[in-house]
């Protein structure tokens, strides 16, 4: 169980089941924060990344209790979770694996650039 968790949720089709992996790895009041980074933010992108955050409010209600953050940011996913991760001194990252427009994965940049632990969580629908 880890007791400071990065939970990187992007609005793709498995940001509930990333959610939930992550919460099934965090300890018992642990520290979570949710991450919703997009590359530009405007008014329509900000109320889609506040729904799926408040979709994951219900899900929290599903387990043991945590102390949790919700973050949306602007600008290069990689870099955005990167600097988070570091600033925060996460013991884990959790992302789904998802494709950025220039075809790289973003949990494989993940998995060879972070300096922790990083969780991909493979889509069920591939």
């Amino acid at each position: 169980m880890y007791d400071k968790l990065l939970i990187c949720v992007t609005g793709s089709k498995n940001s509930a089941e990333v959610a939930r992996v992550g919460l099934s790895c965090a300890g018992r009041n642990a520290q979570v924060i949710f991450l919703h980074v997009v590359t530009r933010l405007d008014e329509q992108i900000r109320v889609n990344a506040d729904k799926e955050l408040s979709h994951i409010k219900t899900i929290l209600m599903e387990r043991p209790p945590v102390r949790t953050e919700f973050v949306v940011l602007e600008g290069d996913p990689k870099q955005k979770i990167m600097e988070l991760a570091q600033k925060n001194q996460v013991s884990a990252i959790v992302v789904g694996e998802v494709k950025e427009h220039s075809g790289e994965s973003i949990s494989d940049y993940l998995l060879h650039h972070a300096k922790t632990v990083v969780i991909s969580v493979k889509s069920k629908e591939q």
